[in-house]
């Protein structure tokens, strides 16, 4: 009495993101008639493998159709050929965006937009994290405001999550920007100067508190 090989790879309808390495796996596979002597795969994009086991990686988006096809060893009076088939949807990975000045005055409002990130099927959370050497402030929301106080650098980060369950539902970007009080000016100028005399100009008493002159 002879049965049928009986094709196995334990993968559902899944969700991956591009460049992401998939684990194929067909080695629970069976044949009651002995062992599986040939496993191959169709992978849907074009590619072939053979083997029990195989790694891939999709490179464009787009919903591919697995075939892991597995012939047994039985002698063809029952059928000897089995197959098992699985939906993979492969998508972009999100992109995060937004642009920070290069230099503000402090206390002046700068906006935080990352309206420009994008994300197959949009985003769960966004949270902005501002860091200095000596404390982090942290706001909600893909777009906000806020206000520098003090002179320095500050390091601004953008983490993002989208609503997609996969390996690569997050994202981050960081930039800085310089906080920069303007210079006082201090100089002095003689009320009267004789006809022909020398005019000192001096401002050697003029400062920046956050650099040099």
């Amino acid at each position: 009495i002879e049965g049928t090989p009986v094709a196995k790879f334990g993968l559902d309808e899944t969700t991956v993101c591009v460049n992401s390495t998939i684990m194929l796996d067909g080695s629970q596979s069976t044949d009651p008639s002995g062992s599986l002597p040939s496993f191959s795969w169709d992978l849907g994009d074009g590619n072939t493998a053979t083997g029990a086991q195989y790694q891939h990686v999709f490179t464009e988006p787009g919903q591919y159709t697995i075939t892991l096809t597995v012939e047994g060893s039985g002698s063809g009076q029952c059928s000897n050929v089995s197959q098992a088939t699985a939906t993979i949807t492969v998508i972009e990975g999100p992109e995060v965006d937004f642009e920070l000045p290069e230099w503000v005055a402090p206390g002046e409002p700068v906006l935080l937009d990352g309206s420009a990130s994008v994300a197959e099927g949009g985003f769960k959370t966004a949270k902005w994290i501002i860091d200095t050497n000596d404390e982090s402030h942290e706001i909600e929301g893909l777009t906000s405001t806020h206000i520098f106080d003090e002179p320095g650098e500050y390091f601004v980060t953008l983490y993002l999550e989208t609503n997609n369950e996969t390996d690569c539902n997050t994202v981050s970007l960081t930039k800085s920007i310089k906080v920069n009080a303007p210079p006082v000016i201090q100089w002095t100028l003689p009320e009267n100067i004789a006809a022909g005399g020398d005019l000192k100009l001096d401002a050697y008493s003029s400062s920046d508190t956050d650099g040099f002159v």
